[in-house]
């Protein structure tokens, strides 16, 4: 090269000053933000216009990114999230969360700090809108936490404190216990002439207001609004709609009682009562709980809930009084603990060997059939024959369960709805799966969304087994993913949203191939 020639080079690429960002008002703007947004579309995941701006859309498609990569998804750039979109900053800044995190509530005057617009954050990191990020704890705050409890169910208490801090992606110095209210002297509370007032009045019409049912002002006073919102209550959770606050309501709605009083002597409607997924609940487990407890055979909590303590109970009076030790309560059981029953249903015959259920030409028959027809008559669906024939009548009270369930609606019998049901089999026999599967992917939450046969397969195995993906409809999205959330805790599998191998085998998906976790 002659001497006089310049030498060229590629021109230096400088690092940046990255900040810490996070949803603010006015919006975070500058070089690091440019930075976040091309990085993010460069891996598909779209933050809108690249205008170096932090706005929502940009912190959606963070969290839809930290989401995917086993980040806490908070929707904040920082730390590992600047780290994995490889940007070169001149010092990567850590994840700072408030100086100190209290117990969040309702107040007048609201409450104002650095944990309230943390949780802001968090709040419309995960889609529910608390109104402007501005740090003050208001009507829309509460309302935004509110849904976020009720979605992942918690008790929609509205306050912030405890796990909740956590769950929300906030990182606090310490978190904040979450109050105990002491308990109180629980009533059986109705309308009466005067009205009845006091401190577990209070009590109901504020767990009311919380759960979503308006019952007026909350005076303490139990008049006819309090009376009307407890029968929606009621209405909505499947128990008896009396207007009264007794046994099962008090403990739906969650108020702390010293002594939870028993609803008045009555006849009741009685089900053959064993442990199923999810727990049997009702006023015919309550009183069978309290007869355990006045027969001297305790059932742990009695909190109308059909658990492990309450069959391990119930095994215990059998064995005590020459019944069948089973742990399901129908039959004898019931009338050897004296409860009211309406009619006491009779014990079903347990199905050792199950099939898949369906229509078929000729009918299917079997103590399998009968088992079903028996369970789905006690629960109200079914008032055919009981004759052990899977005919059109069963097979139609089949669907009504189902759909009463939100489990995918098929007409057929298999798997996890013999569970659902109440019933054991030996070997619960898969679903047949009606999409064919091309290819097993690795599912993960992407941006776009995975969408597929693969995906239609995996949703229809989780309805199946009874966690609810909501919709079939081959897109990988986030209820989807709550649903494997759920799915994996059921199954003792790592919780971490992603379908692979193991998933695909405990959902007895036929695969050519699985792919590696």
């Amino acid at each position: 090269m002659p001497d006089n020639q310049e030498k060229t080079s590629l021109p230096e690429v400088l690092a940046i000053t990255c900040r810490e960002l996070r949803l603010t008002r006015p919006n975070t703007v500058g070089t690091d933000v440019s930075a976040v947004q091309q990085a993010l579309i460069a891996r598909g995941y779209n933050p809108g216009v690249v205008d170096g701006i932090f706005g929502r859309n940009t912190s959606n498609a963070v969290a839809v990114f930290q989401a995917a990569n086993g980040l806490p998804f908070t929707g904040t750039v920082c730390a590992q999230t600047y780290t994995l979109l490889a940007i070169d900053c001149v010092s990567v800044p850590p994840c700072t969360g408030p100086a100190a995190c209290r117990v969040l509530l309702l107040t007048s005057p609201s409450m104002e700090g650095t944990d309230v617009r943390a949780v802001q954050q968090g709040l419309a990191a995960r889609g529910f809108n608390p109104g402007a990020i501005d740090g003050v704890f208001g009507p829309d705050t509460q309302a935004a936490v509110i849904a976020f409890q009720r979605a992942s169910r918690v008790e929609p208490t509205g306050i912030v404190c405890g796990a909740l801090y956590e769950a929300l992606g906030v990182y606090c110095p310490a978190y904040p216990a979450c109050p105990v209210a002491p308990a109180i002297t629980c009533r059986v509370l109705a309308v009466t002439s005067p009205f009845m007032s006091g401190s577990d009045v209070l009590a109901v019409q504020l767990a009311l207001a919380a759960a979503g049912f308006n019952p007026g002002a909350a005076d303490g006073v139990y008049g006819p609004s309090t009376a009307n919102a407890v029968e929606q209550f009621q209405a909505a959770r499947s128990i008896p709609i009396t207007g009264q606050v007794c046994g099962q309501t008090y403990v739906l709605l969650g108020v702390n009682c010293q002594s939870v009083p028993a609803c008045p002597a009555g006849p009741i409607t009685c089900r053959v009562l064993q442990v199923t997924s999810p727990f049997m609940s009702g006023q015919d487990v309550f009183a069978v709980q309290h007869a355990l407890v006045a027969t001297g055979f305790s059932p742990g909590t009695v909190d109308g809930v059909y658990g492990p303590n309450t069959a391990a109970a119930v095994r215990a009076f059998q064995t005590a009084n020459g019944l069948p030790v089973t742990g399901i309560v129908c039959g004898q059981t019931y009338v050897l603990l004296n409860v009211g029953c309406q009619s006491v249903p009779p014990c079903p015959p347990l199905p050792g060997d199950c099939r898949v259920l369906s229509t078929a030409n000729p009918f299917m028959r079997g103590l399998d059939v009968l088992a079903v027809q028996q369970v789905l008559r006690t629960q109200g669906f079914y008032a055919g024959a009981l004759d052990g024939i899977y005919g059109p009548n069963t097979a139609t009270a089949v669907r009504n369960f189902q759909s009463s369930r939100a489990i995918l609606t098929t007409g057929n019998v298999c798997d996890g709805l013999y569970a659902t049901l109440g019933l054991v089999c030996l070997s619960p026999p898969p679903c047949p799966d009606p999409h064919p599967i091309d290819t097993c992917r690795r599912l993960h939450l992407t941006s776009p969304l995975l969408h597929g046969s693969d995906v239609a397969a995996v949703q229809i195995a989780l309805a199946n087994r009874g966690f609810n993906p909501v919709q079939v409809d081959g897109i990988y999205g986030l209820n989807t993913v709550s649903a494997v959330q759920a799915f994996q805790t059921a199954a003792g599998l790592p919780v971490n949203g992603v379908v692979c191998s193991l998933e695909y085998r405990a959902l007895f998906l036929n695969c050519d191939s699985f792919p590696a976790c």
